[in-house]
């Protein structure tokens, strides 16, 4: 019995086992190991809060910094977005010429902000953010090589990077990078007002979820269109799983349980008959007839005296 047992628990965990690897699913990307080395992406998720809260995308707390053309330039990243990267030992990222040349981290990252590749939705065209910035009327910038650009200065053309520090009233500048008849990108800070207002949307996979945060659910007593919509969760699948799995073992063990009458067929055979199965009545025993004869013989001389006391008168009898 305990043998059996065990095997049917032995097949039920295996079962479950193998159902959960069928029904895991896989992340977008990969977080990559320590040690590799070649491009990766990184980026800082978004907390649901903040996508709930703004519809524009945030400044992180990481921030990359850029000393190649002699003045610092500090830039922090744009949460949701992707900066692609190469790493360095383990714990040095610059970023490649699609930010800038001469850009490093120099902030610590999460655990789960380095990607090997980018994660299902997302593409090289969106990794980041498309911003053209607009020099305000009156306003102008000084760039690292000391070329003042004025808004009727055509051969420019300004990008959105991320946002500065803050300063001690709490403001972000904003950080651009500047394209001109060289061909040579610069970077440069300036106050936000510099440029004409912008925005800077959410990646489409922030954009997604936060549109699935806003949404309103319907109520717990509003029936669904489609009661076969939507994918179950994991914990769900397991309960359904051992529902299932369970009552089918019980019914095997049912079906196949072993008999607990372990002796022999002769044995058996001696049980049933020493038992009592006639009411307590041994036909068996000895009896005497003798009374039941006495009896009988009685009954027939009473029979006998009275069919003659029926006879008519002139035979003897009484009528």
């Amino acid at each position: 019995m305990k043998k059996f047992l065990a095997v049917m628990f032995v097949m039920l965990f295996a079962a479950l086992a193998l159902t959960a690897c069928g029904f895991a699913s896989e992340k977008d990307g990969a977080a990559l190991a320590a040690g590799d080395s070649d491009y990766v992406y990184i980026r800082i998720a978004p907390s649901d809060d903040a996508l709930k809260n703004s519809s524009t995308a945030s400044p992180s707390a990481v921030r990359a910094t850029n000393r190649s053309q002699g003045e610092s330039v500090t830039v922090f990243l744009t949460e949701g977005y992707f900066y692609k990267a190469v790493r360095y030992n383990d714990a040095f990222y610059a970023l490649d010429a699609s930010l800038g040349n001469g850009f490093y981290i120099d902030t610590a990252l999460p655990e789960d902000a380095v990607y090997r590749t980018l994660p299902e939705g997302a593409s090289a065209s969106d990794a980041l953010p498309d911003v053209p910035l607009t020099l305000t009327a009156g306003k102008s910038v000084t760039l690292p090589n000391y070329i003042t650009v004025r808004p009727e200065d055509e051969d420019y053309t300004f990008r959105f990077l991320g946002w500065a520090e803050e300063d001690a009233d709490g403001e972000r500048g904003i950080v651009f990078a500047a394209d001109g008849p060289t061909g040579a990108t610069m970077f440069g800070t300036a106050e936000a007002d510099t440029f004409l207002p912008f925005t800077v949307p959410w990646h489409p996979l922030d954009e997604a979820r936060r549109q699935a945060l806003i949404t309103p659910t319907p109520s717990d007593d509003a029936v669904p269109d489609d009661l076969t919509g939507g994918e179950p969760s994991d914990a769900l699948r397991i309960i359904l799983i051992t529902g299932i799995a369970v009552p089918a073992l019980i019914i095997v063990f049912l079906l196949f349980k072993p008999s607990s009458d372990r002796r022999r067929p002769d044995e058996r055979r001696r049980t049933v008959r020493g038992s009592d199965t006639r009411g307590g009545i041994d036909y068996d025993r000895e009896r005497s007839y003798e009374s039941d004869r006495e009896r009988y013989e009685r009954g027939y001389r009473d029979y006998e005296r009275d069919d003659r006391d029926r006879r008519p008168p002139d035979e003897g009898g009484r009528y």
